[in-house]
């Protein structure tokens, strides 16, 4: 069953709704529009009801369908533009920790290359349980400062949301691109032991076919800042990770201007973390030895 994100634009559902006041209005069924728009009837449900962004093609190609004045046309391509390059803020106060991990998955799922940036820890689709759970501990406390610790079955249910996320990491039809600073290496953010079994992990899931692996050399010469991480699913979707919030844009230009600075940062990064790996590793192992 198809959930609705929690955050997705209001845009969406009003265009989607516009369009179906018009096709009732004309007496018009969805199984007969999506016919005449040459597109499923389960698409203009979908649309119809916000399940779906609304694209501005398929916006035209309904609103033609349905032989809207030329007025009628613009306005509602308008409204869908407007809504693919709103922002939207997911609150982790607001919809919860493990139900943000259930909208990434989501929206995961229905890429093909997915690309995610992270200069200061590892990045979630590679992270071990007890990594997981560290962060996850750590941002739930940051996020309510003065209520003390986290309850346990909240942290339990986004770490499990998180590793349910991994199984997609399996999926030979989708590639995943994944750059870090080296900084997500040497920030402890877990014991000794934990982080040794962390980075063994990333060596495993980087000699996995679909998976490329860059760290970002902390010597290297960067062309700018790394401010915060972000996530780009194939040009569709954009999911940037901020301190207290996470913001997804389905803005063509902010995709666009984030594909780019992926490009940048892939070339300023290694691909031969081997020796990398193995200085963090051993490291982590002094660290563990009584």
């Amino acid at each position: 069953m198809e959930r609705h994100l929690s955050g997705s634009p209001e845009g969406d559902r009003s265009v989607g709704a516009e369009l179906r006041r018009y096709r009732r209005t004309k007496h018009v069924t969805g199984q007969q529009l999506g016919r005449l728009a040459g597109m499923s009837q389960a698409k203009v449900s979908r649309i119809e009801n916000g399940v779906t962004a609304a694209d501005p093609v398929d916006v035209e190609k309904l609103a033609r369908a349905l032989e809207l004045t030329e007025a009628q046309i613009t306005r509602l391509v308008e409204l869908a533009t407007q809504a693919r390059n709103h922002m939207v803020d997911w609150r982790t106060t607001r919809v919860g920790m493990a139900t943000r991990q259930l909208d990434i998955a989501q929206v995961e799922g229905a890429g093909h290359q997915i690309r995610v940036f992270n200069p200061v820890s590892v990045i979630g689709l590679l992270q071990t349980s007890e990594y997981a759970r560290a962060v996850m501990f750590a941002s739930r406390r940051m996020m309510d400062v003065g209520a003390g610790d986290p309850p346990p079955a909240d942290i339990y249910e986004a770490v499990t949301a998180r590793l349910q996320r991994h199984q997609i990491l399996a999926y030979p039809d989708k590639s995943f691109f994944f750059v870090m600073a080296e900084a997500a290496l040497s920030n402890r953010l877990c014991s000794p032991t934990e982080m040794v079994g962390q980075i063994q992990r990333i060596r495993e899931l980087a000699r996995q076919d679909n998976i490329t692996v860059g760290i970002i050399p902390a010597d290297a010469q960067l062309s700018g800042p790394l401010v915060h991480g972000f996530e780009v699913v194939d040009d569709r979707w954009l999911l940037i990770d901020l301190f207290n919030t996470l913001v997804m844009s389905r803005g063509r230009s902010d995709i666009r201007n984030y594909l780019d600075l992926f490009e940048g940062l892939q070339e300023e990064s290694t691909l031969h973390i081997d020796a990398m790996l193995d200085k963090y590793l051993n490291h982590y192992l002094d660290l563990a030895r009584p």
